[in-house]
Parts: structure tokens; sequence; C-alpha cells
């Protein structure tokens, strides 16, 4: 159990700079545990102990306590220690009853959470800030929030309660160093400086009223179909006129074919000529008519669009037109 303890004890780091911690440390190397509990007493009345210095005081207190065979102030000292440092592990290899309490002292602290600050802002157009600090101390550690805040290359220190607090910061940059101490000034966390940048200021635009303009009409093009319109409805009407002349040359044999004044040779000679001209008739007829329709339709084709004029007003565009024939 002893050499256990001494080979925990070979590997702890040295704060080397606070004689009270170098004294436990050393009471605490020879098992001399009374003699340890003694050092640490003294150095916890220290004021501003570094953060590795604290974080070497509650590691001694919690592995003094447990030589001195109070488990349950051991407890608390390593869950103090895991609230400020969640990472840390014991070295060395500790009896059992040590690693059991470190392992009850760690489900805590996971529980409660470790000690974190967070630092926040919502930069406006032109300049950072407000600048919020939020501290979330499930152990109740923290005394004072230190926030040094560098703008515009001027360094300002401002203090803020346990819970942290809203800084006014001014300035297109804003860089933050957050630390947090407990009692008699010892530092427990120093955050990184956080860098915040304002945004760009948005352009001004100056809203300017345009002069409305009238365009020229705007004529759209069509294909021109009135010479075609033309050529097919004279060819029509020419078929048409054919197809009367047709007509009543049947209309006359037919006629004549009916009288009594021809001969039985003459009737059948005039009959096949009868039914020809009224078939071509017809078939001029209908002919005359398709091309006439063709030429009617071609020329409402071919008339051309009526004028567009297109006209910009204050409230939008005025379209305007008409008919042409």
């Amino acid at each position: 159990m002893r050499f256990v303890w001494w080979v925990g004890l070979f590997w702890a780091t040295p704060s080397w700079g606070l004689p009270a911690l170098d004294q436990a440390r050393a009471e605490l190397r020879a098992l001399d545990y009374p003699a340890a509990e003694k050092a640490l007493k003294a150095a916890a009345t220290a004021t501003g102990l570094t953060r590795a210095e604290a974080l070497e005081f509650y590691e001694l207190k919690a592995l003094t306590a447990a030589g001195l065979n109070r488990m349950a102030e051991a407890r608390e000292a390593f869950t103090t220690l895991l609230s400020l440092d969640p990472t840390f592990k014991l070295k060395g290899k500790p009896a059992p009853r040590i690693t059991t309490t470190f392992f009850e002292a760690r489900s805590a602290a996971r529980e409660h959470g470790a000690l974190e600050a967070r630092v926040t802002t919502q930069p406006t157009s032109g300049r950072v800030g407000p600048v919020q600090v939020k501290v979330s101390d499930a152990a109740r550690l923290v005394r004072t929030v230190v926030a040094e805040l560098e703008a515009e290359g001027v360094t300002r220190s401002v203090e803020l309660p346990p819970t942290g607090g809203t800084i006014d910061a001014t300035g297109r940059t804003v860089r933050v160093r957050v630390t947090l101490k407990g009692e008699r000034d010892w530092v427990l966390s120093t955050l990184e400086p956080i860098g915040f940048e304002a945004p760009a200021m948005p352009a001004v635009v100056t809203p300017t009223t345009a002069s409305p303009t009238i365009s020229e009409p705007v004529v759209v093009a069509a294909p021109r179909f009135r010479p075609l319109a033309y050529t097919l409805a004279g060819v029509g009407i020419a078929t048409l006129a054919t197809a009367v002349i047709f007509g009543v040359q049947a209309q006359n044999a037919r006629v004549a074919l009916q009288g009594t004044e021809l001969t039985r040779t003459q009737a059948l000679a005039l009959a096949p000529q009868a039914v020809q001209n009224a078939t071509i008739a017809n078939v001029l007829m209908i002919a005359g008519g398709v091309l006439v329709t063709s030429g009617v339709v071609t020329f409402l084709l071919g008339l051309p669009p009526p004028p567009v004029a297109i006209v910009p007003t204050a409230s939008g565009v005025l379209v305007a037109g008409g008919f042409s024939w």
C-alpha cells in the first residue's frame, strides 16, 4: 500500500511556486498525512494562486484526505478538481479505494457539469456590442469574473458577478479575455482571447426618379401574302367563269334533247356531250370555289399587324396599339 502511494505521488506535477504546496507534496511522498494536511491548510490561505496551483491543491487535498481515511472529503476534493479540469486522470497506480472514490467523484462532476464560460455578442452595422458573458458553475466555485477588453487599441478590465453579465463594447473590432476567479483570487479558468468584428456598413443608395421616355412604335413584321392571295382569287374566279360556260352548254344540250327537232342519230351524239359538259362544270365550280376561298384566307393572313407603342410611366409601362386593315 505504501509503495503504491509513493508511485502515485512521484509523478504529481510540481508547482515550483508556492512553498506550502511544495511542503505538502514532500510530506505526502513521505506518507506523513498529518504534516501534509497542515501544509495544505497553509496553502489554502494563500492568495492569487494560478490555475495550475489551484488544480494541484485540490489533487493533493483529495489524496491527503484519502490517506487519512476521510473518503467523503476526498470525494469532494476530487469533484472540485474534475469540475475545474474534466480531463484530469489519476497518476501512477493508486489504491483501489482511491480509484473508486475518484470514479464516484467523476460521475458527480459529469452530472453537475464542468465549470465553463461563454462569450457572445450581436454585432451591428459599424460596431461590436454589447458583449455577453455567461458562466456555468454548478459547484459555485466562482467569486469574480474578470473580462479584459481591447477595442480600437484601448484595453480595459471589467469585473462581473459570478454568473457573468453584459459589457458595453464599442468599436469595429473587439477582443475579450475572460478569467474566472474563486476565493482569494485563485484562478480557476482562463478563456483564450476571443475576437469579434463588426459587419461592414451597408452602402447608402440615393433613390432617383427616371424621366419617362416614349419609345418608337414597335411593329412586328409578318409575311406578306397579298400577291399570292390575288393570284388564287383570280384563278378561282376564272375557273368559276369557265364552269359557268360549261354549265350553260350542258343546259343547252339538255334543252335540245328534250325538244323534237333532233333526229335519233343527233340525240345519241349530243347526250354524251351534255353529260361531259355538266361534269366539267361541276368540277370547275368546286375548284373555283376552293381557289377563291384560299385567296380570301391568304389575304387575311397577309394583313400587317397593328403598330404597338410602349411608353414607360411613373407607375409602370403603358402599351398602346390598334387594328390595321
